[in-house]
């Protein structure tokens, strides 16, 4: 939990949370306390891992055409022979 609230900590490890939204001191503490729980359910929540799939076959062949139209471009730049 520290390693992601790092950027947030003070040299002394102290977590700093200000809040000026509303005019009076009690709301703006309800503020910092709301902000506070939503820091530390970010910091302890796990991250999805990430499943591998496959290309569909679609992408897979306009991937192809792409590839084939390039070398297509590509052969058309050869010499031009004078007959």
């Amino acid at each position: 939990m520290l390693e992601k609230l790092a950027g947030r900590l003070t040299t002394e490890g102290d977590l700093l949370i200000a809040s000026d939204v509303h005019r009076d001191q009690g709301r703006n503490r309800e503020e910092c306390l709301s902000k506070l729980v939503g820091l530390l359910r970010e910091a302890i929540a796990v991250p999805k891992s990430r499943k591998a799939t496959a290309p569909t076959y679609s992408s897979q062949r306009r991937r192809e055409s792409g590839k084939r139209r390039d070398s297509e471009k590509k052969k058309l730049r050869g010499r031009v022979r004078g007959d």
